[in-house]
């Protein structure tokens, strides 16, 4: 059976030159935030580079993302604590090179993949609680709800609330609530996610001290929680201050930087306040950047968010996440309204989440003739002009947004969910001119000016092969003789009076492809190239009606009009849609999800399904009887019949424009019609829909196992704006058991997961297998930490890569596939063969055994990764942690030993374009952090970095093999000087390069210091500067010296 031919879209030559330098990290410190640096080989300093950081805790489904930013010749990017919040981070980094292509770190399925980081001091026993460092207690996860910390409230206002929905292994048997030392846990309410005490008698003003302690399902305490409060009188409140905090800080950052010949200057102004009334909490954020620009998506940023008991209120910039299915993470510049309370949660999103851009002056505005000009060979003065429509390109519409999220809980054990989204461009943010703007004119108004097509023969001298056919401007410069000085296009362009204000107007030779027929214009034989000088011209756009004049007039008072060939005379057309870049979209959004809560907790089933439309062009028509009927035509009677694909349309097709406001229909809508027309559609048929989602999920914790099952597909045609990242046509079931054993020191983790992709096809389905084996072993306080990763991940995209029987087009019949179906393009590519695709007989095919990889790259291969880190502190001489770190991939391609018993004669005929898809990386790290005295600390740490793509010694396409070793020593001391010099860090680093496309020697001297200048601020300053020996292509070392800066000024208050 023929098979469906798959289009391998990345350049490998390209893409397996480059890739992400990272030293992944493993563990940090408990209580600490995430620092991830990235750089990039093999990159040439014109690239423009964009680095983003996908990350989440263990126990979310979905990534956040941020961009990463370009600081002291790295791309940074921290992950706060807050986010954090002692649970272990899977992340990954996604570069791209602007116009080239991305590039993943780990290269090999990053999503699925990740880096993982544990907290360095805890141990883990569940994704919730963390033995603190010296009491052998777990750390609760929880939240104060009220009253906060050191807040004063008056009595009637009084609840005492704690949320620790994060702690699912908690017994509440166990529970027990203490204020001022007496047990008021009889009289809390006790739920699965937090309790509440609202006191019956009344209670005097003065302090008051709560404690909290929970136990685990596993019988072991965690830490006591403890926060205060006081209660006052009205008379105190009618004196007080109804501030009870407030604070925040400015900063502005300067960062330079010297790499390869460019100089990079960016400066940032950031600044927060936060206010803390008794019933309002207010936060502030600013963020503004020197790399601002109109013509991309804004740097800057501000938000305020005011807080109260039930009401959150975000205005300007956030992140609002409703799920996966609808928005998650994306940047929403507007409003976020939130309302909850223990029964309703309420969220409503306005604004957008891209703002409008015009586009740069010389893209902006195009040229595009509709028709040409043409003037009556028997009537010289009958003349039709052509028309010139007058496109947009480059720009950006603002997309505006308009979100529900709503959740109902009328009980602990029931939760239902419901997700609203629409996501429209505005048409109207797009303006139709663009000042200063440069156009280019069209070939069809500059082409009289072009040279005849020639070729070059072995004397390099120019020449016309077969002057009838290919004289096709039939310029008068040339005459037929063997005068070759004729080939030259017009260079004289003194007759236009419009040429002084010409933006430019250069001269090109043109590649026009291989002549195939025999020459008989003089030169050399067949197959070689054709070649033609053609000018460029650019002009501005505000002077287009003048050139036009000017051309038409050049033209009328030369010989091309008595030739009548006339390139003159045009009439412009201003289009006010239906431009030639960006079509505008309109998206809808459908989710809704239920959660069942059983067994106090111990068993959560949650399952629902999402539904999606995107109309892709709304300057299309609104969907109507008679382009329907057009659509699903395959002759002209059809297109009358009143029938979809044989099925009757329905009279309220045609009502859809009353709709508009709700979602704008239209012939480029996916789906183009969501449910069956005739018979309707039933809830079942919800789970084949192609524009559906559907997910079911379990999770139990029985037996000292925390087992999660389930089972998701999202079809190939639900598309969502708000989380662009979402991966679609795709069918996914998974299992994983989290265990606890030797009294909780060791943690065991194993998952699975089987992803099918492409189910929309009814074969050549893909298929990935991914297992994973976690250990997690913590002995104790002060003793070494290990973990152990093993993952192991089978891909095949259903590509069968052995022969087989499929029909082969050889028009030629010469034994050469040509193609494995007919289609007008590929049969006009025979000039020789007067037939269409109709016209072919089974004489023209015929049915052989042929390598699969002829025709479409097939990819069936096993990873094996495996991780180990071992961190440990121990005290010789002075107190010293250290860290030790591998990581190992490989990916083996299981293709290769198929295709190379029967590769020796394709390639003889020189038509395999199979390429192996085999890489390793390695990574041997291990650090070393010494502690001498208070003010005195250092880290030593090296490291190793293997990566290679494909095979040197192989039997075909060698040239796609690449590999590169790093070797890094880095050398940092950390010094507080007790002065105002501050604490000052100086480093080395030595980094030696050995690879296919790299090779280099360089060492980096770093210095910093964080100095106090007054009370509150603060002066940073980081130098780095780069010593760089790179082997050219002649073995010779070239030198360059880089250099970055850093300098942050912070005041806080």
């Amino acid at each position: 059976m023929t098979k469906k031919l798959i289009l391998i879209i990345f350049a490998t030559s390209f893409l397996i030159s480059q890739s992400i330098i990272h030293n992944p990290i493993n563990n940090i410190q408990e209580g600490g935030s995430l620092e991830i640096e990235a750089s990039m080989v093999g990159v040439s300093p014109l690239d423009r580079l964009a680095f983003t950081i996908f990350f989440k805790t263990s126990n979310q489904r979905s990534y956040v993302y941020a961009d990463m930013k370009y600081q002291n010749g790295v791309y940074k990017f921290i992950i706060p604590n807050s986010f954090i919040n002692n649970n272990p981070i899977e992340y990954y980094i996604v570069s791209e090179i602007d116009g080239k292509g991305f590039y993943a770190y780990p290269e090999v399925d990053p999503e699925e993949n990740p880096i993982l980081v544990k907290p360095d001091k805890s141990n883990n026993f569940s994704s919730s609680s963390f033995l603190a460092e010296d009491s052998g207690l777990l750390k609760p996860n929880y939240q104060i709800l009220s009253p906060e910390q050191n807040s004063n409230i008056l009595f009637e206002d009084l609840l005492i609330s704690l949320s620790y929905f994060k702690m699912e292994d908690i017994d509440p048997d166990y529970t027990k609530i203490y204020v001022n030392d007496i047990d008021y846990t009889q009289d809390a309410t006790i739920k699965l996610s937090h309790f509440s005490i609202i006191p019956i008698e009344e209670w005097p003003a003065g302090e008051y001290d709560i404690r909290v302690q929970f136990r685990s399902v596993s019988g072991l305490d965690y830490e006591p929680i403890l926060w205060s409060f006081s209660i006052i009188s009205e008379k105190t409140i009618e004196k007080q201050d109804f501030i009870i905090s407030q604070g925040g800080s400015i900063v502005g950052d300067y960062n330079t930087s010297y790499n390869d010949g460019n100089n990079l200057n960016v400066g940032e102004l950031s600044g927060n306040y936060n206010l803390n009334l008794d019933w309002l909490q207010f936060k502030s954020n600013l963020l503004f950047s020197s790399l601002e620009n109109e013509q991309e998506q804004t740097k800057n940023r501000l938000s305020f968010n005011f807080k109260t008991k039930y009401y959150d209120f975000k205005f300007g910039d956030s992140y609002p996440n409703f799920s996966e299915y609808s928005i998650k993470g994306a940047r929403l510049r507007g409003n976020n309204i939130i309302f909850q309370n223990n029964f309703l949660y309420l969220n409503i999103l306005t604004g957008s989440l891209l703002r409008a851009t015009q586009g740069l002056p010389d893209e902006a505005i195009g040229l595009i003739v509709n028709s040409s000009s043409y003037i009556n060979e028997t009537n010289f003065s009958d003349i039709t002009p052509g028309v010139i429509d007058i496109t947009r390109n480059g720009y950006t519409f603002e997309q505006g947004i308009f979100g529900v999220n709503l959740e109902i809980a009328p009980t602990e054990k029931f939760k239902w969910g419901l997700e609203l989204l629409k996501v429209k461009d505005r048409t109207m943010s797009v303006d139709i001119n663009v000042d200063n703007s440069i156009v280019l004119l069209p070939e069809e108004m500059v082409r009289h000016l072009y040279s005849d097509i020639y070729m070059i023969d072995e004397m390099g001298e120019k020449f016309l092969c077969n002057y009838d056919d290919h004289d096709i401007v039939k310029n008068q410069a040339f005459d037929g003789d063997d005068n070759f000085s004729l080939f030259d296009p017009i260079d004289d362009l003194d007759d236009f009076s419009t040429k002084s204000d010409w933006v430019s107007y250069n001269q090109t030779t043109v590649d026009l492809g291989e002549y195939n027929e025999e020459c008989s214009g003089g030169g050399i034989g067949n197959n070689k190239t054709l070649f033609q000088d053609q000018w460029i011209i650019y002009i501005k756009y505000d002077d287009l009606q003048t050139v036009i004049d000017d051309f038409k007039n050049n033209s009328k008072d030369s010989q091309y009009y008595q030739n009548s060939y006339y390139f003159g005379d045009y009439v412009y057309n201003i289009l006010s849609d239906d431009w030639d870049g960006n079509k505008p979209n309109d998206n809808i959004v459908i989710a809704t999800d239920f959660l069942h809560t059983i067994d106090n907790g111990k068993l959560k089933i949650n399952y629902g399904l999402g539904f999606t439309m995107l109309n892709q062009n709304m300057w299309e028509p609104t969907l109507n009887r008679a382009n329907l009927d057009s659509l699903g035509a395959s002759s002209e009677q059809e297109k009358t019949d009143n029938k979809f694909y044989g099925t009757e349309i329905p009279e309220g097709i045609d009502n859809l424009e009353k709709y508009e406001d709700i979602f704008q229909t239209g012939i480029s809508q996916v789906p183009i019609i969501p449910i069956d027309i005739e018979d309707g559609i039933k809830f079942e048929d919800f789970l084949t829909l192609p524009s559906a989602a559907i997910f079911f999920d379990v999770s139990h914790k029985y037996f000292g196992h925390r087992i999660n099952w389930g089972f998701r597909q999202i079809g190939p045609e639900y598309n969502t704006l708000g989380n662009p990242y979402l991966q679609t046509n795709i069918r996914e079931q998974y299992f994983s058991d989290r265990t606890y054993l030797l009294d909780n020191k060791l943690n065991v983790l194993f998952k699975w997961k089987r992803t099918e992709d492409g189910i929309s096809l009814t074969e050549d389905n893909g298929e990935t297998n991914k297992y994973d084996l976690n250990l997690g072993f913590y002995p104790g306080a002060n003793m070494p930490i290990y973990n152990i990763g093993i993952g192991i991940y089978n891909r095949d995209n259903g590509i069968d890569p052995l022969t087989e029987e499929v029909p082969v087009l050889d028009v030629n019949q010469n034994g050469i596939v040509d193609s494995v179906q007919c289609t007008e393009s590929n049969i006009s590519d025979f000039p020789d063969i007067e037939l269409t695709c109709n016209d072919l007989t089974s004489d023209d095919f015929y049915y052989e055994e042929i390598l699969s990889t002829q025709l479409y790259q097939p990819e069936r291969n096993r990873t094996s990764q495996y991780s180990l880190s071992v961190t440990s502190p121990f005290e010789y001489i002075f107190k010293h942690n250290i860290s030790f770190n591998i990581f190992f991939s490989e990916k083996k391609d299981l293709i290769e030993g198929i295709v190379n018993k029967t590769i020796d004669k394709y390639i003889e005929q020189d038509n395999n374009d199979y390429y192996s898809s085999s890489s390793r990386n390695e990574s041997y790290n291990i650090n070393i952090r010494t502690t001498y005295t208070k003010r005195l600390e250092s880290s030593f740490g090296l490291n190793y970095t293997y990566y290679s793509y494909g095979y040197e010694d192989h039997a075909y396409h060698p040239e796609y093999f690449q590999q590169q070793k790093i070797y890094m020593m880095d050398l940092r001391l950390f010094y507080d000087t007790l002065s105002w010099i501050g604490k000052i860090d100086p480093g080395i680093n030595l980094s030696i390069g050995d690879g296919t496309s790299n090779n280099f020697n360089q060492i980096t001297f770093k210095i910093g210091s964080i100095m106090k200048v007054v009370e509150n601020l603060d002066f940073s300053i980081n130098l780095n500067s780069k010593f760089k020996f790179i082997k050219n292509d002649n073995d010779n070392m070239d030198f360059s010296n880089d250099y970055s800066g850093f300098l942050q000024l912070r005041y806080r208050f």
